[in-house]
């Protein structure tokens, strides 16, 4: 668990700029032979643990 308000706040950005970048490049990254399913998955559980971060923020 990160106690540092700080350091939980830049995770969620980090978090965040990580789906962004998924859902930026979503079409590339299934025509170049990533699962749809294994993306969808992946933003999905980066989604749930902004949300369980944010509860602590």
């Amino acid at each position: 668990m990160i106690d540092d308000k700080d350091e939980l706040k830049a995770r969620v950005e980090n978090l965040i700029d990580d789906v962004d970048y998924y859902l930026r490049n979503y079409k590339r990254l299934i025509q170049i032979g990533y699962s749809k399913s294994v993306l969808d998955g992946e933003i999905q559980l980066l989604i749930n643990e902004i949300k369980w971060l944010s509860l602590d923020i």
